[in-house]
Parts: C-alpha cells; sequence; structure tokens
C-alpha cells in the first residue's frame, strides 16, 4: 500500500498475471475496470506504452509527476488482466520521490548485512558505493527490464528481490531467459519464510514476462544459498565472476527451467 496525491493503492507487480488477480480479488474490483500502472517517472511510462500522440508528450510534461492518468496503447508487456478495451492501459507518475530513497536503504543494509563476513569493510563500502544510491535505484526504477518486489511482514519492509529481463551469460540455454540479480532478506526476518516468498513472487513476476529459464549467481562458498536454490530445483550451469571492491569472487551460475 502506498500514497499518491489522490488515493492510497495497493501496489502489485503488473507483469504478473496471479499479482493482478488478487488485486481484483482483494479490492472486489469489477474486472471491465482496468487497474492503473503506476510509473517511475516519464521515461518508464514511455516504455510500457506505444503509439504515443505528441498530446500525450505535451501534457505529460505539463502534469507529471502528479494526479494525471492516461488511458493509452501497451506495448506486449502485460497480461490480459492488466489490458483495457483494444489492447490499453492506463499510466500514471505520482509524485514518489521517496521510494527511491526506500530501495536504496534497503538494499544497502540487506547486502551489508549478507556480504560483511565476506568481504573488508573497505571493499564492502566501495561495492555499495557503485551499486546502491538514490540515484542509481532511480535509473532501476526507471528500467522497464528490471523490474523489483519489496517484501513486508507486519508492515515492515525486510526484502527485496530484482529481475532482469532479456539478459544472460553464455552458459544458459534458455532461449527467454530472466536473470534473479538480487534476493536479499534482512537478518531479523530470516526464519519466517520470506525467502521462500521472495522466490515464489519472483518466479512469478518471469512466468508472467514469458520466460522459459530462470537464473543466478551465487557465490560458491555461500552454502546457505546454495542449499536454498537447491530446495528450489536451481542446478549449476556455468561460473563467473563476481568484483567487491578489488576482491575477485567464483560464483556459481545455477539456473531453473520454467514449466
Amino acid at each position: 500500500i502506498f500514497p499518491t496525491e489522490t488515493y492510497y493503492g495497493l501496489g502489485a507487480n503488473a507483469f504478473s498475471p496471479a499479482a493482478v488477480k488478487k488485486v481484483y480479488e482483494i479490492k472486489k474490483r469489477d474486472r471491465s475496470k482496468p487497474l492503473t500502472i503506476v510509473a517511475a517517472d516519464m521515461k518508464a511510462a514511455i516504455s510500457y506504452a506505444e503509439h504515443l500522440p505528441r498530446v500525450f508528450y505535451e501534457l505529460a510534461r505539463q502534469f507529471w509527476p502528479g494526479p494525471l492518468t492516461f488511458v493509452v496503447r501497451a506495448r506486449p508487456l502485460f497480461p490480459a488482466e492488466m489490458l483495457g478495451e483494444g489492447g490499453t492501459i492506463a499510466l500514471r507518475v505520482p509524485g514518489i520521490s521517496w521510494l527511491r530513497g526506500f530501495l536504496a536503504d534497503l538494499g544497502v543494509r540487506t547486502f551489508r548485512e549478507t556480504f560483511e563476513d565476506q568481504v573488508t569493510p573497505a571493499n564492502l563500502q566501495l561495492f555499495l558505493d557503485s551499486a546502491y544510491g538514490e540515484a542509481l535505484q532511480q535509473a532501476e526504477l526507471a528500467d522497464p527490464t528490471r523490474p523489483g518486489l519489496v517484501l513486508e511482514l507486519a508492515g515492515r519492509p525486510v526484502g527485496f528481490a530484482q529481475l532482469r529481463l532479456g539478459h544472460q551469460e553464455p552458459c544458459v540455454t534458455g532461449t527467454r531467459p530472466v536473470e534473479l540479480q538480487r534476493i536479499y532478506v534482512l537478518r531479523e526476518a530470516q526464519g519466517h519464510r520470506c525467502g521462500a516468498a521472495l522466490m515464489a513472487a519472483a518466479m512469478d513476476l518471469a512466468r508472467g514476462w514469458g520466460a522459459d529459464q530462470i537464473w543466478l549467481g551465487v557465490w560458491e562458498h555461500n552454502a546457505k544459498a546454495l542449499a536454498f536454490y537447491a530446495r528450489w530445483g536451481f542446478r549449476e550451469v556455468g561460473e563467473h565472476h563476481f568484483t567487491i571492491g578489488d576482491q575477485v569472487d567464483r560464483d556459481l551460475v545455477l539456473a531453473k527451467d520454467l514449466a
């Protein structure tokens, strides 16, 4: 649930048929009334649509971010549950600048907790400075090929996952693969099946995009993570290097076919 200028919104993954259906069920909303897609900024909104008229750009520059919703023709990215008559979607860019800082802070906290015992403080800080920050998260929010998920426990954000669509290592053989680029849970929330909830949601998101395979990289000595991924049916298909500061680690590349 998040605020906009005119209402509190119930947010879900617009690329996942299951998530969209769940919103309709919770709100008891008529299926003939399509849901609105909330975009991070104008660039992200444009990437979701096609055949946009000149008046769209004129009005969007004048009123976005703000309480204005456009109904436009959708690109072939979304499940049928998100589409209105004629393959349209409703787009809005509200004033949600707080979200960029929120995601940056959560990313730093979860990464630090996961790797602070494995790298030097200097190398860890170098990596965090290069991978997390409000400007970086703003760019990722605006990138439609990098959808993310935030997990809450008792109303508090405790984990997140991020996918990267259309990216693969040479050892990944899927024809339409998705990378699970990040999946982290705060230490305080571990043991409550938060990781399982994030993984299930990430797989739903990948399937909603039409992926036939999901893959990831994991440090070869991270026994806990390797056991977790094995339980989810991931198998080793290759390796690559992962750099944290001036430390270079060997990561295993794991993949799982999506039915």
